[in-house]
């Protein structure tokens, strides 16, 4: 139990035996069993034989002498008195044998946890007991007075809620119980005072107060007491009356005054939108409960994120400071992640139209012989399902056309022209600023190939192409600059599997340079 030693047998006996107890045992002592004599010793730390022992001892020193229980004569009766009828003699008296009092402390401390059972001293909302009581201490009493004093004092009606605890210490069903009684000798005080509302609860035993056990036995109050009542203002001097206050809003300077504030808060939002667009806030790919996103490239919490911004914001170059607060900064977060996702967190879709160039300087075909220096210019519809610097798939209808000459020294002649579909990943890296991207291309249309074998004559015809490629692209500046924004140089390397009508198959390999322009 809360208040038991975990070696005490007897479940519901008190660890620590007080006076009064020892005096009962030791009255009884001499019409003890042995085995009842064991489990006092036991239970209550008091050698009940040995004590008999020597009340036996005592008794004998001390016994009464004939003349000790001599009862004294009586007086000889007055004049004209009747005569005395027998009475009784008068008992003898005898004093009682004088035997040491235990020496035990009234709460003896556990030679295991160092508990010595105290309370400890009450707070405004914690009251602590003693070991193994659901007793108020004269401490609580004092707090729940203050506290119930204010309560009355300030008119308030909010219920009062009231919860108890116990150690681990012992039987957990015993401390379940204590608990219980604890809250409702709280709650019973309280409304002995004049709180009509209030609840209870009794949650048994824990650890979570502290090591020791004497801070688990407790039990606590909510809400926090209010503040007493400040005494009566000392009326002052009587001086002239203060100046009429304007609260008239369409005043010149009430409407001032309420245009600085509307322009100090714009300030301040935009602060903190600037701060945590710089730094890359945005939704966290991997982790999407909601309470870690992606800032300065790495996985934070967004706790974190706040904190850091109304840190730095104490410092900010701007007219009021103290609007970055938590709350603001954390709304203002809110909206930017809502905005990352895809369509600007109003619609599942993101459609971008791009324009591509690349320059290849040199495709290898199996079999055949390489091309010459090839321009390759492709039109794109472009599904993102992702933010705009964010990563996530990709899904793109693509119309490309390819022009290089057909041996060297000779004229450009456009030699494919296909339109597809492309499927690819994007991985966004340095807050969009680098990008790579696996994808896959089916397309079919037409190109110039050599029909029947005739090596020196290409003819258009139909042609299908599958490809794997991967590219990665960069773009430099900063957001809200025009390059940044719109245009994208890299590499791109490629392998397809052309397939043209009444021509054969041919496996294709090359590297190109990437330009990429974005609406």
């Amino acid at each position: 139990m809360d208040d038991q030693s975990p070696d005490t047998a007897a479940p519901d006996a008190d660890a620590s035996a007080d006076a009064s107890t020892a005096s009962t045992v030791d009255a009884s002592a001499s019409t003890l069993t042995d085995e009842q004599h064991a489990w006092v010793a036991k239970v209550c730390g008091i050698d009940t034989r040995a004590d008999a022992q020597r009340r036996d001892g005592a008794r004998s020193a001390s016994a009464p002498t004939a003349q000790d229980t001599q009862a004294p004569a009586a007086p000889a009766p007055a004049a004209g008195a009747p005569p005395a009828t027998g009475a009784p003699a008068s008992a003898p008296v005898t004093s009682a044998p004088a035997s040491a009092a235990p020496t035990s402390q009234s709460v003896p401390v556990n030679p295991q946890t160092g508990d010595a059972g105290k309370a400890l001293p009450a707070t405004d909302t914690v009251m602590f007991f003693e070991k193994d009581s659901a007793d108020l201490t004269p401490d609580d009493q004092a707090a729940l007075d203050r506290y119930a004093a204010n309560y009355v004092a300030a008119g308030l009606t909010d219920p009062v809620t009231v919860e108890g605890w116990a150690s681990v210490e012992g039987d957990a069903n015993h401390n379940r119980t204590l608990a219980a009684q604890r809250a409702k000798a709280v709650a019973g005080y309280l409304a002995s005072k004049g709180i009509a509302k209030v609840s209870r609860r009794g949650n048994g035993p824990t650890p979570r107060f502290g090591k020791d056990l004497e801070s688990n036995r407790r039990a606590m109050l909510s809400p926090t007491p209010p503040a007493a009542p400040a005494p009566p203002a000392t009326p002052g001097p009587t001086g002239p009356a203060p100046p009429a206050v304007d609260i008239d809003p369409r005043s010149p300077a009430n409407q001032k005054a309420i245009q600085d504030t509307v322009d100090n808060g714009t300030e301040a939002d935009d602060w903190i939108r600037n701060r945590l667009t710089a730094n890359g806030l945005r939704p966290d790919p991997v982790n999407s409960s909601g309470d870690h996103v992606q800032y300065n490239n790495k996985t934070t919490p967004l706790d974190d994120v706040v904190k850091d911004a109304v840190e730095n914001g104490k410092n900010a170059p701007i007219k009021a400071p103290g609007l970055i607060t938590d709350e603001r900064v954390r709304r203002i977060a809110t909206e930017l992640l809502i905005a990352a996702r895809p369509g600007g967190g109003k619609s599942l879709l993101n459609i971008k139209l791009q324009i591509q160039y690349q320059f290849i300087p040199r495709t290898w075909h199996t079999p055949g012989s390489p091309d010459q220096p090839a321009q390759q210019l492709a039109f794109d519809i472009v599904l993102a399902l992702h933010a705009d610097d964010g990563s996530g798939f990709e899904i793109t209808g693509q119309a490309q056309a390819t022009a290089f000459a057909d041996a060297k020294g000779q004229s450009i002649k456009v030699q494919s022209a296909n339109g597809g579909l492309q499927v690819a990943w994007v991985q966004n890296f340095l807050d969009g600023n680098l990008q790579f991207s696996p994808q896959l291309q089916a397309s079919f249309g037409g190109s110039r190939a050599s029909i029947d074998g005739q090596s020196h004559t290409l003819e258009w015809t139909p042609t299908g192409q599958i490809s794997a490629s991967g590219q990665v692209l960069f773009t430099i500046g900063k957001k809200g600059n025009f390059i940044h924004d719109h245009i994208m140089v890299g590499l791109q390397a490629a392998v397809s599997r052309t397939t043209p009508n009444g021509a054969p198959d041919t496996t294709d390999r090359n590297v190109g340079f990437v330009l990429q322009f974005q609406f």
